[in-house]
């Protein structure tokens, strides 16, 4: 798995893995505007999100095929040692071979080594099934259950706060 630093060339491919409003919002929530997105507005977002805060976004490649991305920060709290994972995806033909834990453990590692962190949390809707259970099964623990923390065209979609220690 390589690992490199999110380039805005690479939006187009991350966002054209999103086939529909409701799976755009289960991976953004509301830090977008309505779907669907431009390449252009998730590289500009990223680049307003670097220069507030301390934001990696990364993406993933299988030899040379991309295979996932996701975004690593420092959440804005007193845990210095604590590091968020966020907008985690892997790109839809890739989906169901293990690409998700891949793409999570190599980014794992790349924290620990580039950074002073030992404990990784993440934010999840529980309605998405597949994500909330390979959290689980990679030793992530919910720590806060968020109940009806987005509503999506009438659905309130509950939001477990995870965290691996």
């Amino acid at each position: 798995m390589i690992i490199k630093d999110f380039e805005a060339m690479d939006a187009k491919y991350i966002l054209s893995w999103i086939s529909s409003e409701r799976e755009f919002k289960m991976w953004s929530a509301d830090r977008y505007g309505d779907y669907p997105i431009e390449s252009k507005e998730m590289a500009d977002y990223y680049d307003e999100c670097k220069a507030q805060q301390a934001f990696y976004p990364l993406t993933f490649f299988d030899d040379d095929m991309m295979v996932g991305h996701m975004i690593l920060r420092y959440p804005k709290n007193d845990k210095p040692n604590l590091m968020r994972l966020g907008f985690v995806i892997v790109n839809k033909s890739m989906r169901g071979k293990g690409y998700g834990k891949q793409i999570i453990n190599a980014a794992i590692r790349y924290a620990t080594t580039n950074f002073d962190v030992d404990t990784f949390d993440l934010g999840v809707f529980t309605c998405n099934v597949g994500a909330y259970k390979l959290y689980q099964s990679m030793g992530f623990k919910v720590t806060n259950m968020l109940e009806k923390a987005f509503n999506f065209h009438g659905e309130e979609w509950d939001m477990a706060e995870m965290t691996l220690f």
